[in-house]
């Protein structure tokens, strides 16, 4: 009799997921999904390739991840997502999280030329129709963290 061949495990060097506590604690909240190296934009570069909106918390944001892992990682140089948080304080008759979502992705328009490279929503908007909820600078800072990290 031949003896079969052993099979040999591979683990990865570094997690696959990470999920910190704050993003189960919190439901509503905007996510980011970026690259290691910066996409070019019509107005500049980004790592940001996605910006995204949860009312069901870390689970809604999982699967998009993964739902969106197919689109980036088939891109020359992409071989990681790394997914950011961003969260405002609630305010009173208003989704203040998906109007960050809204602005966030107005502001990137504005700054690079074009929503990023896994957004339809936001095409159309102009930036006539910003919020208010947030001052241009606070946006515009939360944009500039992900052009390196």
């Amino acid at each position: 009799t031949r003896m079969s061949r052993k099979l040999r495990i591979k683990v990865s060097s570094g997690p696959a997921v990470t999920i910190a506590r704050r993003a189960v604690r919190k439901k509503k909240l905007v996510y980011i999904i970026c690259t290691p190296k910066p996409r070019k934009y019509d107005k500049g570069s980004s790592r940001i390739v996605y910006v995204g909106m949860s009312k069901k918390g870390v689970l809604r944001i999982a699967g998009s991840a993964a739902r969106n892992a197919k689109l980036f990682l088939k891109l020359r140089g992409i071989d990681r997502l790394d997914v950011y948080l961003a969260m405002c304080p609630p305010r009173t008759g208003r989704r203040s999280w998906e109007t960050l979502e809204k602005d966030l992705l107005i502001t990137f328009k504005l700054e690079y030329g074009s929503v990023p490279l896994g957004n339809t929503a936001g095409k159309n908007t102009s930036p006539r129709k910003l919020s208010g909820l947030f001052t241009d600078e606070t946006l515009l800072k939360c944009l500039k963290r992900f052009e390196r990290d």
